[in-house]
């Protein structure tokens, strides 16, 4: 068998064991069976799952606490079954950083309409709240703000404050000049609820701004609080002028009177005594004296400049042709923006709060049994009123092929354990665990196999539809009256291979009629005579009939929908299926879309496959089913 040949999906048989293989590091085999001479030798059954932790037994089975198998490369699988290594491909195995964002993608993908009718709500939202707005017109005008002297001489002069003169220009005192340049009735708090003042980057332009229903309203207040802006500030300096006139004249006052009193006393010593020493100390003070008067004159002088400018209006207000709110272009891109925000949030939400198994690896994880086959969706796998065997219905299609996938895989687990009677069951109702049995039924059957169905679900059986058959007699008279189980067994005519044990009349007590040794004999006797003992039973999680069929089969054969199935029923389950130290061999993950490439790589399979002419045309087989 070479390295190329096909397994189970997303797996290839690596090759054939004709020796023992030895125990891999870490990981606790039992021991490795007798191999009859005359048989290939194989080893245990095994992953190969790097630093996970598991205990891994010659059953099979996987067990431990450590079901996340993060350990090593994710999701790198290999799987040991009789004489075959299946090993996952190299290409299917995820790398962390790449299957998130495939993950992540293929969620928005799926409920991508949700994302898109967030978006359309939001942005229908904000056209209609941006409609019912009153459009508001605005003006803007620019003062260049010049600097101030910082005293009487001109040689010293401060920058402005930007920050204080725009907070200037928002103030009750501008406000009220502006409303009496307006004329208008409103309050000047009022009138300042309509501006809004900012400083130009890296200049010293005040950028004040109006806003209005009506555009020539916009421009007169723009112009108002502009030009009552620079008639405050003037004012503020003239009358900083003011003040510093007064004083230097207070000042120069005071020195001329003193001065008048030093130049009196001069005359008086001049007539009396000119030869007296203070004298000349009093000449000198009022040369001092003219000196400061003369100089505090000029300050004076200095201190009323000429040019009274404290800025000036360098972009006059215009008057407004287009509405600057509501501003559609921009609301419609920051709600597109928000919509899918949302739209993503809310998937990524509803994905954390939906508990559905997330696709085989999920499965693989809570199971810690590998998935064996892979089952595409199909109209007529499983229906509510109408069963289907999709291997016969269409012997060429992806399901077919993906059931005898099962079928190989399973071959393998029971060379490997000896097995042949192994339990088909799942969590909950409704996942395909009686399609799975009758449709691996037929598969067995077809390759040669003896192949015996049990309808084990006494409570809703099912798997007589998918043969015509009628439920009535079966396992429970079988249990209950001691009748010979050949005696009411089907024999659908499609195979010569296939016989179906009924469920038989409904009964009170399912659970306890199971538990009854008839039912281990009746298993016993049957494993005997056929190579494969498939049982169809209730649901785990509801009832407690497959737990106890599940004790007295070889393995068992766990099936989940991959739409419907939950992580908490699945586990749940398994927690069932320990209680009674059931062996899980695999699972069968059902009705996946293959539309995308999740699942089956690149590669469709109906190129492959091939296609009869007369396909849409073609019937199924019969199968009808004749009484033993």
């Amino acid at each position: 068998m070479g390295s190329d040949e096909a397994g189970p999906p997303g797996y290839q048989i690596s090759h054939r064991h004709t020796t023992p293989s030895p125990p891999i590091d870490g990981t606790r085999l039992a021991d490795q069976p007798t191999v009859p001479a005359d048989k290939p030798s194989f080893c245990p059954p095994r992953f190969l799952y790097p630093s996970n932790g598991f205990d891994i037994g010659a059953s099979g089975s996987l067990r431990g606490d450590n079901a996340s198998g993060r350990g090593g490369v994710a999701g790198a699988w290999a799987f040991e079954l009789g004489w075959v290594t299946l090993v996952r491909n190299p290409d299917t195995i995820p790398h962390d950083g790449s299957v998130r964002l495939r993950e992540y993608l293929a969620l928005l993908q799926s409920r991508r309409w949700l994302v898109v009718l967030m978006v359309a709500a939001v942005v229908a939202a904000t056209v209609l709240f941006s409609l019912q707005q009153t459009p508001l017109y605005e003006s803007q005008a620019e003062v260049l703000v010049k600097p101030l002297d910082a005293s009487t001489t001109a040689t010293q002069v401060l920058p402005p404050n930007l920050e204080t003169e725009r907070k200037l220009v928002t103030s009750q005192a501008i406000a009220e000049r502006a409303a009496r340049q307006l004329e208008s009735d409103e309050e000047p708090r009022d009138l300042l609820e309509n501006l809004s003042v900012s400083v130009a980057t890296s200049t010293e332009i005040l950028e004040i701004r109006y806003v209005d229903p009506a555009p020539e309203t916009a421009q007169r207040g723009a112009q108002a609080f502009a030009d009552g802006y620079l008639s405050y500030r003037r004012d503020q300096v003239i009358d900083d002028i003011e003040a510093t006139s007064k004083a230097i004249q207070r000042r120069i006052s005071g020195r001329s009177n003193r001065l008048a009193e030093i130049n009196e006393e001069i005359e008086s010593l001049e007539t009396n005594d000119p030869e007296s020493e203070e004298l000349v100390d009093l000449e000198s003070d009022a040369a001092a004296l003219e000196t400061q008067i003369a100089v505090l004159q000029q300050e004076a002088i200095d201190a009323t400049p000429s040019d009274l400018a404290v800025g000036r209006i360098v972009g006059p207000a215009a008057l407004p042709l287009e509405p600057s709110s509501p501003d559609y272009v921009r609301n419609i891109l920051i709600a597109l923006v928000l919509g899918l925000a949302l739209g993503v949030g809310l998937v990524f939400l509803l994905d954390r709060l939906d508990d559905r198994l997330r696709g085989r690896e999920d499965l693989e994880m809570r199971l810690a049994a590998p998935v064996l086959a892979l089952i595409p969706r199909a109209a007529s796998w499983r229906r509510p009123k109408k069963a289907v065997l999709v291997t016969l219905a269409d012997p060429h299609s992806p399901a077919t092929e993906a059931y005898k996938t099962l079928r190989t895989a399973v071959q393998h687990v029971a060379l490997q354990r000896d097995a042949k009677v192994f339990l088909i069951t799942s969590a909950l109702a409704g996942e395909g665990k009686s399609a799975t049995t009758a449709n691996l039924g037929v598969a067995l059957a077809q390759a040669g196999k003896r192949t015996m169905l049990v309808s084990g679900d006494l409570r809703r059986p099912r798997l007589h539809e998918f043969f015509d058959g009628v439920a009535d007699p079966g396992l429970t008279d079988v249990l209950e009256r001691d009748m010979n189980p050949w005696s009411v067994t089907l024999k659908p005519s499609a195979s010569d291979n296939l016989h179906l044990l009924p469920s038989g009349d409904m009964v009170p007590n399912p659970a306890e009629l199971l538990e009854r040794d008839e039912m281990t004999r009746l298993l016993s006797a049957l494993r005997d005579t056929s190579d494969f003992v498939l049982v169809d039973s209730a649901p785990l999680l509801p009832v407690a009939d497959a737990v106890t069929l599940a004790a007295l089969a070889d393995g068992v054969i766990f099936v989940a929908d991959v739409e419907t199935s939950t992580r908490s029923a699945v586990e749940g389950a398994v927690k069932q299926l320990r209680h009674v130290d059931a062996v899980v061999v695999g699972a069968v993950l059902n009705n996946l879309d293959t539309a995308g490439r999740g699942y089956y790589g690149d590669y469709a399979y109906e190129g492959y496959a091939p296609q009869p002419a007369s396909r849409r045309s073609r019937k199924a087989p019969g199968h009808r089913l004749i009484r033993r």
